[in-house]
């Protein structure tokens, strides 16, 4: 009794510490000790599959086919010694929880693995909608800088097209007046063309 109240501790922290985790690695570093904690004498890792990421206990080798059996819908103690439960989230698949140990897993070690993956299913979602809300607000934040160059731009247009129309009004009023004057004439020209542009 003492030593699955014990494993219930673990878990309930577990749960808290990964309820305040706002990244999926930040997760996963949560849940890797976790297990060892919870469950002794095994390897296990923990795979995220949105964003791909995974921690693996020292010794764990190659999952990638017992990833590929989960996927394709096969869980729980998938041969003696091999546990592999899949971390949903409304019935997405989000991760999956390996674990492989020399002693086996008995029904008490699969039900408190599989309420950790449910956790951790809550966890990824959670972290994975934080990240979606820090990429929107960078993209309103990027959005709103360019806002302000663009009515920053249009003021400074304003600012010179008032001189510049004044100078041509005047530039073609002096033009007007200078008819027997071709050189200064020329020079009201190239004002007037220079304004114009």
């Amino acid at each position: 009794m003492e030593a699955w109240l014990a494993r219930l501790r673990v878990l309930l922290e577990a749960s808290q510490s990964m309820a305040s985790s706002l990244s999926i690695d930040s997760v996963l570093e949560t849940a890797q000790p976790v297990l060892g904690r919870m469950v002794s004498r095994t390897q296990h890792a923990v795979v995220c599959l949105e964003p791909a990421r995974r921690r693996a206990s020292e010794g764990m080798v190659n999952i990638d086919g017992t990833l590929e059996r989960v996927i394709k819908g096969q869980s729980g103690l998938l041969e003696p010694g091999l546990l592999a439960l899949p971390v949903l989230f409304e019935k997405r698949l989000r991760g999956v929880l390996v674990l492989t140990s020399d002693h086996g897993f008995d029904p008490l070690d699969q039900e408190l693995l599989r309420i950790l993956a449910y956790q951790l299913g809550g966890a990824f979602e959670r972290a994975r909608l934080y990240q979606q809300i820090i990429a929107a607000e960078s993209q309103v934040v990027q959005a709103s800088k360019m806002a302000a160059v663009g009515q920053l731009a249009a003021g400074v247009a304003h600012e010179l097209n008032t001189p510049l129309g004044n100078i041509l009004g005047y530039a073609q009023l002096i033009r007007a007046g200078l008819s027997e004057h071709p050189t200064l004439a020329g020079y009201a020209d190239i004002v007037t063309a220079q304004s114009q542009r």
